[in-house]
Order: structure tokens, then C-alpha cells, then sequence
């Protein structure tokens, strides 16, 4: 597993509003995990007096740096804000001397990478609210199924349920598919794929990650700046431990019994997660709304204002519900 090297690069062309703010924090934690040590970066930014503490758990390839205004949004509320960089990107340990190939170990690691940051970096005693994207949703969900105790609500745009790739190839056939691939091809890019270049986001008129002129060059202009958190595609590796992690998901009998209250934001332009296993996550689950966003594009919390606004306006009022909730429940017992 390498560490791609630290870089001294020109800063990113872009708002005030998209840099570190101040007092916004960095650290590293290292586990070993079953396959490989493991060292993960996170990022913390904490309020004086928090109500809460909301994690954040970003998509696949994405970065801290990409979320600099969504974790000022949240200490505006007088919330900290904590997020983490996936083994195999940002500027945690990747998995392979080719830093630019998305590989992955089975998803349990990343629950486990995400469990040691909770419990062993993370202060006590603080209500604990998940946000999460794509990918995110997925590992998210697959803690909160082991861990059912931990959030006191959760937030998750565009989940990783299922892969609209794959989507039309009926459940066994693509997973027959995907496990000859990876027996032959596990560390190979997908068909197509390469290592990162300038080129890979912000082609003018195939834009499937945001509708917004502004945030939707986030990720395109800190790669450019910064050599450490360029990646390139996915490996059939990857897609494999995807595949299986979905599927363990909704094998997952506590999926059904979780308490925990849950807002899903889905994009009506969705062109990388399947929206019928969405649909049918949220039928499964006890608690939870599900809200369609017209016109959005995979990367809601990078949408424009009118789509991006009214996520975070449906989770802040379901945090704050559930906050008010606790607090009750403490002062009568």
C-alpha cells in the first residue's frame, strides 16, 4: 500500500468558501487491518460547545478537501463536523504502487476504519449524527446495521445500494460475472479505465456528478492543485467488494428492526447508483423518508443552491427533531 508523497502546489481556482476553514483540523490513525496496515486521514472541525457531532462519509474518490463549505454549513449550526478519507483515497493509504487504481480490501475494513475513528478519536459523550454519500451510504448503512446504538439519525444522499451499471443484468448473473472478472482481472482497471487525468471531470455536456457551474468544478480544480488526491478509475476489485457489500446489505436482518430515523435524498438525474434498490432499501427500512430531488445529478450536497439547500434543510430539521427527542428522553429519566 503506498502514500502518495506530500506536494507543494499552486492553490485550487476556486471561492474563498471552498478552502479549509480556519480552525478546521487534519489528523492520521493508523489499524491494521486484516489484509494491510492501514492509515487513515481525517478531518475535524469543532465548535466550542457542540449540540452534536455529525460524521460525514463521503462517496467514492472523493476527498475532505472536496466538502471545505459543507462542514462550515454544519458549525454554523453550532454542530462539529468530522469526516474521513477512505482508504484508497484522498491522502489515506492507498492500496496498490499504482496510487491512481481505486482497489479495494472487502468493505468490512472500511466499517472497521470507520468504528476505530468513532470510539477511539471521536469525544464521548456527544450525540452522534451520520451524513453520507454514495459509497458512503453503503459503508455508513453497514455500520449502523452493526452498530445500531452509535447515530442518533442519519442523512443519506444518493446511497450506494446497488450500481446502475449492472443494474439490468439480473442479481445473479452479475454477480457470477463480477467474481470471474476479479478471479483474472481483480487489480486491472474496469474496461475503459486509466489513471487519472485532466480530463476525467467537467467535459462540457456530460457532467453527471453536479448541474452547478461553481461546485461542480470542486473536485476537478483541488486534483488539479494537488497531486495526493488525484485517482484514477476503479479496478474490477473494487466492484466485486462493491457488489458483495450491497449484497450483504440487504441480507443484513436488522435492516428491517433499525429504530434509528433515516432521510434519503435520491437525484432524479441519477447515472452511477441504482434507484430501484434505493426504492427498495426504503421500503424495507422503519424509519425513514425518502425524497426524490428533481433535476439533481448524483452529487446532491454539490448541487446548486435550490437542490443542495433543500437537502440540508430536510436533514438539519430531522437532526434537530431528534436532538429535541433525546434531550426529552434525558430530562425525564
Amino acid at each position: 500500500m503506498v502514500s502518495m508523497s506530500e506536494s507543494d502546489n499552486t492553490p485550487p481556482n476556486l471561492d474563498a468558501r471552498f478552502f479549509q476553514p480556519k480552525g478546521y483540523e487534519f489528523q492520521f490513525f493508523e489499524r491494521r487491518g486484516s489484509q494491510r496496515l492501514r492509515k487513515i486521514r481525517y478531518g475535524i472541525f469543532m465548535p466550542k460547545n457542540p449540540k452534536g457531532i455529525i460524521i460525514h462519509l463521503p462517496g467514492l474518490s472523493e476527498f475532505a478537501e472536496k466538502y471545505y463549505e459543507l462542514a462550515s454549513n454544519i458549525y454554523d449550526q453550532n454542530y462539529g463536523y468530522v469526516t474521513i478519507d477512505w482508504v484508497g483515497q484522498g491522502k489515506s493509504s492507498r492500496y496498490m504502487d499504482n496510487a491512481h487504481k481505486r482497489h479495494a480490501d472487502p468493505f468490512d475494513e472500511d466499517v472497521e476504519d470507520l468504528h476505530a475513528l468513532i470510539t477511539q478519536y471521536i469525544p464521548d459523550h456527544t450525540p452522534l449524527f451520520m451524513l453520507a454519500h454514495s459509497m458512503g451510504g453503503n459503508l455508513g448503512m453497514r455500520y449502523a446495521l452493526k452498530h445500531p446504538r452509535t447515530f442518533q439519525a442519519i442523512g443519506l444522499s444518493a446511497p450506494m445500494f446497488g450500481i446502475k451499471a449492472v443494474s439490468a443484468l439480473p442479481i445473479p448473473f452479475r454477480h457470477q460475472l463480477s467474481s470471474f472478472l476479479n478471479s483474472f482481472f481483480s487489480e486491472k482497471y474496469v474496461f475503459g479505465g486509466m489513471d487519472w487525468n485532466e480530463h476525467m471531470r467537467g467535459k462540457k455536456g456530460i457532467d453527471i456528478f453536479s448541474s452547478d457551474p461553481i461546485r461542480g468544478k470542486i473536485h476537478h480544480q483541488w486534483s488539479l492543485a494537488d497531486e495526493e488526491l488525484r485517482l484514477g478509475a476503479i479496478t474490477y476489485g473494487w466492484v466485486e467488494e462493491a457488489l458483495q457489500s450491497c449484497s450483504v446489505l440487504f441480507q443484513d436482518p436488522t435492516l428491517k428492526s433499525l429504530e434509528t430515523p433515516i432521510f434519503i435524498g435520491m437525484a432524479e438525474k441519477e447515472a452511477l447508483v441504482d434507484n430501484h434498490e434505493i426504492h427498495r432499501a426504503h421500503s424495507m427500512l422503519l424509519h425513514s423518508e425518502l425524497i426524490e430531488f428533481s433535476g439533481a445529478q448524483h452529487e446532491i450536497l454539490v448541487e446548486i443552491d435550490e437542490i443542495r439547500g433543500a437537502f440540508l434543510k430536510h436533514y438539519f430539521s430531522l437532526v434537530e427533531k431528534t436532538l429535541q427527542n433525546v434531550q426529552n428522553k434525558a430530562n425525564t429519566d
